[in-house]
């Protein structure tokens, strides 16, 4: 795999957290300071340009695309954000119990969304009605990815743990040190993609019906590695560091 450094423009985010590609062209999330409100901001990249797409948010991270419309999990509520508009489409108290830190979002081929609150300990469900529940109890949830009528989830904690949601049942499904503080996840081809935010590392598995299989350590000595993601074409894996304001990405053999 080649290894490949894609600095930021001078414009751009200082502490992206979660990148996000799409049609429309890549979002990243930018945190800002935490709890600086109003300092976080969303950016998008179309080949060589960059702008802002949302600002005035608090801390902005998991990001979805569903029927043109971007969400973006921030702290204790949800944006639905366009090219014209911005509105806040779940509120605090919109949820079965307050949120205390959203984290991380994942979408499925209906539009209903999924969002994880690492500090609840909770994976909340928003359907297309806007109605939230509680979808499922995972430890410390963080990185969200809805694959193949499955949601799969990993865990901020040391080891890092990734889940299987089906049904209404939870499966623990592997884990490691190499991902300590699980924070992103992406799903390709039957392989899992997994950072470490506080390894430093970013791992694959194989999955397999209830279980992952094959770690392979795919990059390491990285800081910070937040909420990844992989290219439209799949063959890319975008990694932001937080802490270093930067974005690295991975070619992955097709």
């Amino acid at each position: 795999m080649n290894y490949i450094l894609f600095f930021l423009v001078l414009l751009g985010p200082r502490r992206p957290e979660s990148v996000l590609c799409t049609e429309k062209g890549i979002f990243v999330s930018d945190i800002g300071e935490f709890g600086s409100f109003p300092d976080g901001k969303i950016f998008i990249f179309k080949g060589d340009s960059v702008k802002v797409y949302a600002d005035s948010l608090m801390d902005p991270k998991g990001l979805a695309y569903f029927g043109d419309k971007l969400y973006v999990a921030d702290k204790d509520r949800i944006w639905e954000i366009t090219d014209s508009t911005r509105t806040i489409c779940v509120a605090p108290d919109s949820f079965p119990t307050r949120p205390e830190f959203l984290n991380d979002l994942a979408v499925d081929s209906a539009g209903n969304l999924y969002v994880s609150d690492t500090w609840k300990g909770v994976v909340f469900k928003i359907d297309t009605t806007g109605r939230t529940s509680v979808f499922a109890e995972v430890p410390n949830p963080n990185g969200l990815a809805w694959q193949d009528e499955k949601l799969y989830c990993v865990s901020f904690t040391k080891p890092g743990g990734l889940y299987l949601i089906k049904n209404g049942s939870v499966s623990h499904i592997f884990s490691s040190e190499d991902i300590n503080g699980a924070d992103g996840l992406a799903i390709r081809k039957g392989r899992a993609y997994i950072s470490g935010y506080n390894s430093g590392k970013v791992i694959e598995v194989i999955l397999e019906d209830k279980r992952a299989i094959n770690p392979k350590v795919i990059r390491e000595s990285l800081t910070t590695p937040a909420d990844i993601c992989l290219s439209a074409t799949g063959d890319t894996l975008y990694i932001p560091l937080l802490q270093k304001g930067k974005i690295v990405t991975v070619e992955l053999k097709k």
